[in-house]
C-alpha cells in the first residue's frame, strides 16, 4: 500500500511538498489493520515471463557472435492465482490517528490517486476518509480476515517502516 500511494503521490509530475512530508508522517505511523473480505481462489494460471537474461545476448551480439541462447527461449514460468473478494469487493487499511493535526486529508487526497497494487496487473479504485471508532467496529465486527501489517518484516511479507527511504532511493 505504502508504494501504491507513493506512485499515486508521484503522478507523473513529480511529488510536492506536501506529498511527501505525508507520506514520511504516515510511515512513522503503527502499522495499519487491514480488513478484507471474504473471499474465493480463483484457477491457478500458468503464464511466462522474460527472466532478464537479454544482457547475455546483447553481449554476444555486441562481439559479434551468437548467443547460446535465442532470445525466445529466455522466458521462465510463473504461477498467478487470482482471488475474487465477496461482499463489496473492499480491502481496507485502517490506521489508529490520535493527532487530529495530521496531514490526513493529503493521505486521503493521495489515497484517490491509486490504480494499482501488488503486481499492477488489476486495476483498483483508491479512496480515503476517516472513520469514527463505531464504524471501525462495525468493520472489525463483520465476516472478513483482518491482519495486521508489521513493522520491518522482510520483502515477502508487508513491510512497514523504512518504505519511505527505500523508495525514494530506487
Amino acid at each position: 500500500m505504502f508504494q501504491a500511494l507513493t506512485a499515486a503521490a508521484n503522478n507523473g509530475h513529480g511529488m510536492s511538498d506536501a506529498a511527501r512530508k505525508a507520506l514520511q508522517w504516515l510511515e512513522q505511523q503503527p502499522p495499519p489493520q487491514i480488513v478484507v473480505p471474504e473471499s474465493l481462489l480463483g484457477s491457478r494460471l500458468k503464464t511466462y515471463v522474460p527472466n532478464n537474461d537479454m544482457n547475455v545476448v546483447a553481449r554476444a551480439w555486441a562481439k559479434g557472435r551468437e548467443p547460446e541462447k535465442k532470445p525466445e527461449k529466455l522466458r521462465a514460468a510463473k504461477y498467478l492465482q487470482p482471488r475474487h473478494l465477496g461482499g463489496d469487493a473492499t480491502i481496507r487499511f485502517l490506521w489508529p490517528v490520535e493527532d487530529t493535526s495530521s496531514p490526513l486529508d493529503r493521505i486521503c487526497e493521495i489515497a484517490r490517486h491509486i490504480h494499482h497494487l501488488g503486481f499492477g496487473i488489476d486495476m483498483v479504485v483508491g479512496n480515503g476518509r476517516v472513520i469514527d471508532d463505531s464504524e471501525k467496529n462495525r468493520l472489525l465486527e463483520s465476516p472478513t480476515s483482518r491482519l495486521k501489517a508489521r513493522a520491518g518484516v522482510s520483502r515477502s511479507k508487508a513491510r512497514w517502516r523504512r518504505s519511505w527511504t527505500d523508495i525514494s532511493s530506487r
